[in-house]
């Protein structure tokens, strides 16, 4: 995890994007369509994210439990 983390800032440093906002994407982003994301199941919320997702991959809490 903590590799996946480094590689995604030092590629954000070098594109010139927010670190920050491409943590919030990596943690808003479902591990498998139709479950919830890791923030999600944390908050039992839902992100506001840049990325467009299908309706048909909305996640059920109650199949992510």
């Amino acid at each position: 995890m903590v590799k996946t983390a480094k590689n995604l800032m030092e590629k954000a440093e070098e594109s010139g994007s927010d670190a920050d906002l491409a943590m919030l994407v990596y943690r808003s982003t479902p591990i498998r369509p139709g479950q919830l994301s890791p923030a999600e199941l944390l908050s039992k919320r839902n992100y506001r994210v840049l990325l467009p997702i299908h309706e048909y991959l909305q996640p059920s809490l109650e199949k992510s439990r």
